[in-house]
């Protein structure tokens, strides 16, 4: 069973130097039970004096017991966070601190192995710079700002002034671009009308020509044999 670590003497694990790198770890003490039921609260207190010393950091303060089990089997884990000063973030400090929580059996003195137990077993979980992070956040933030020109960009494209017009349609004005349209469709009709106009006037100028060009037939009434030989008899 876990349970929470009280801050000793009131200060508060936030209380810290300036941070630079933080190494995660957790060590498992072979502790007497019956000793840690008495005297438990003290526990925290002196491992984060002892931590202190094996990762060689000025204060307590820059130590925090994330977590404590309760004693069981003779055993107790302890999960822990160590601040490195903001001027050690350099990666052999960080290695060193690494090798440190690797092998805290051979950092922790004597003195605190003969009041709480020796450790058994001792890992480490990770480091992290936050130097690294803020520089991390640096380059995001410039690369938003290098985005935002593209941005301001692509409001001056012809797919933007089409959306602003069919917005502007949304709003209760007709966009310029259906007016063009309505006006070439009506230049359409009226270029139509006049070319069937024009064909029908053709059509009847040509009806009237042709029939200008049939001349009339007049039909001679005929004349009998017997008339044309008095004619002939009368000249």
């Amino acid at each position: 069973m876990e349970q929470a670590v009280p801050s000793p003497s009131g200060v508060s694990d936030s209380a810290t130097a300036a941070a630079g790198a933080e190494v995660y770890g957790n060590m498992t003490l072979s502790a007497d039970c019956g000793l840690i039921d008495s005297l438990g609260t003290n526990l925290p207190i002196d491992l984060r004096a002892e931590l202190a010393s094996a990762f060689g950091v000025s204060s307590a303060d820059n130590i925090v017991i994330t977590n404590l089990s309760s004693c069981e089997s003779s055993s107790v884990t302890v999960n822990y966070v160590v601040r490195l000063p903001v001027n050690a973030s350099d990666s052999s400090v960080a290695d060193a601190a690494a090798a440190i929580a690797s092998s805290l059996s051979s950092h922790i003195s004597s003195d605190f192995t003969s009041q709480w137990g020796a450790v058994t077993a001792s890992h480490l979980e990770g480091i992290v710079n936050p130097i690294t992070t803020q520089q991390q956040q640096e380059q995001k933030e410039q690369s938003q700002q290098q985005e935002q020109p593209d941005s301001a960009a692509a409001t001056d494209s012809p797919l933007a002034v089409e959306a602003t017009s069919t917005m502007a349609a949304k709003g209760g004005h007709q966009p310029t671009t259906t007016k063009v349209a309505l006006i070439t469709t009506l230049s359409g009709i009226a270029g139509v009308a006049v070319l069937v106009a024009v064909v029908i006037i053709s059509l009847k100028l040509a009806r009237a020509r042709r029939e200008m060009r049939i001349a009339p037939v007049i039909n001679t009434p005929s004349i009998s044999p017997a008339r044309h030989t008095a004619a002939l008899a009368w000249t």
